[in-house]
């Protein structure tokens, strides 16, 4: 008998132009982000945009002109909100300008946060999956796309107020994913620690 693996696979990020991970402070987001990024197993490059500290294997960026000379790559952005100010209807039109610019380029966009008001719906749209950490439900926009995806959950520890998952839980949802792909998935701690601490 095969024994499975107790770790889950994330969303094949050939097959998605956009992720973003939000969750509650000290949710473990970047590591889930990390997790995402070093599970892959494609030829794309891995890039991190304003990122405090180096990563091996993957490539820094620290200028948004160089982000969009970016071709065939994973591009990870943590903390969105501290580059791009999208409460801004300006902010919110560039980052669905990037995410589409994405797409042409067979770049794909992986991003951090942890307001959901900082994801308009007009950039809801352009997400093709998200992966929803330990959060405040009632702290999410009303009518937003993340809320209604945990409101269709059916999970013993998820109530009117939190979707209360462990640090190496996250909930995956994607219109791309096969039937009973999107569920609560476990994934090991990436050793990423506080980089932001000092900043």
């Amino acid at each position: 008998m095969k024994i499975k693996n107790k770790f889950d696979s994330p969303v094949d990020l050939d097959k998605v132009r956009s992720l973003a991970i939000i969750g509650d402070v000290d949710s473990g987001k970047t590591n889930l982000a990390f997790y995402y990024t070093n599970s892959y197993k494609g030829k794309r490059k891995k890039y991190l945009y304003g990122y405090p500290r180096e990563i091996k294997g993957y490539i820094s960026v620290s200028t948004w002109n160089d982000i969009l000379k970016i071709k065939d790559g994973i591009i990870f952005i943590d903390e969105l909100q501290r580059f791009l100010k999208v409460y801004d209807r300006k902010a919110n039109i560039k980052l669905m300008e990037l995410i589409s610019l994405f797409a042409h380029k067979n770049n794909t966009l992986i991003f951090t946060t942890q307001v959901s008001q900082f994801i308009t719906r007009g950039v809801e749209a352009y997400i093709d999956c998200w992966a929803i950490k330990r959060i405040d439900i009632e702290m999410l926009k009303n009518g937003s796309k993340p809320k209604r995806i945990i409101e269709r959950l059916n999970y013993a520890k998820k109530n009117d107020w939190i979707l209360d998952l462990e640090d190496g839980e996250f909930y995956e949802y994607s219109e791309r994913n096969e039937i009973g792909e999107n569920k609560i998935k476990k994934f090991p701690f990436q050793n990423i620690g506080k980089d932001w601490r000092n900043f």
